[in-house]
């Protein structure tokens, strides 16, 4: 993969490690490219990994989201290859990225689910579509500052497409910690945001959603394109998972 002009966007210290995250361009699009954690000196696989498959599930359900792709290069800084994942810029020109946590401002973050809807709401299905993807996928990040809308000129165009996936699919949790329990162990360890503390709770605020059924071997199959990079016990995790958050989702007439 070529890309020009690649540079350092920053690095930033949190809770899981230091993300380093570059930009660069691909045929005069602005792309972005971030790896994984930093452990013991060594960047981890896992979230451009949960990136990537993150991504194309959601994709597969036909609900924008940056695209993200896997690839390994070095990086400004850096001696060695890593493994990243690169997402192509959604906007357009003159548009940006104005996240909810800009859109909030300093108000209270009491029923933070309906004020948000207040100040979006012909965004709403949008935004309960993020929250049963996130259901799906068990992403634990997702932030005030990872989702957003797209504005152009002061005004509101749409919800942004879904971006920051990379914590999910336990993607947080190296394989030593995976061990330690059993699947379904790790399924009912359910963390979320923002709306609520566990994913189940969250899915009751989403009003009368229907998204099309994916066949569930398909979400396996996408799995399965990179489980080269994965334990044979986190492949079985991450299906266990999708199998168990997609029966849900049946059962409850959502997909």
């Amino acid at each position: 993969m070529e890309i020009d002009n690649l540079r350092e966007l920053r690095l930033t210290s949190t809770s899981k490690g230091m993300l380093y995250k570059c930009i660069g361009n691909i045929d005069e699009k602005k792309v972005f490219i971030k790896t994984g954690s930093k452990v013991k000196n060594k960047f981890s696989v896992l979230e451009p990994i949960s990136e990537v498959i993150a991504s194309e599930i959601i994709e597969k359900f036909n609900i924008e989201c940056a695209k993200n792709t896997l690839s390994e290069m070095i990086l400004p800084n850096l001696e060695e290859k890593v493994t990243v994942s690169v997402s192509v810029d959604f906007l357009n020109e003159g548009e940006f990225l104005m996240s909810i946590r800009s859109l909030l401002g300093s108000a209270s973050r009491d029923n933070l689910y309906e004020k948000v809807i207040s100040m979006i709401p012909n965004c709403k299905l949008d935004l309960d579509k993020m929250i049963i993807m996130d259901f799906l996928i068990n992403n634990i990040d997702r932030h005030l500052r990872n989702f957003s809308v797209v504005s152009k000129g002061g005004e509101i165009l749409k919800f942004s497409p879904l971006y920051d996936q990379g914590l999910a699919l336990y993607s947080d949790i190296r394989d030593f910690e995976l061990l330690q329990d059993d699947k379904e162990t790790w399924e009912m360890i359910d963390e979320c945001k923002p709306f609520a503390q566990v994913h189940y709770k969250q899915l009751e605020l989403i009003g009368d959603v229907r998204l099309q059924r994916v066949p569930l071997s398909e979400l396996f199959e996408v799995v399965d394109k990179y489980k080269d990079y994965l334990s044979d016990y986190r492949v079985e995790c991450i299906k266990y998972l999708l199998q168990k958050r997609y029966k849900y989702l049946v059962e409850k007439g959502i997909i």
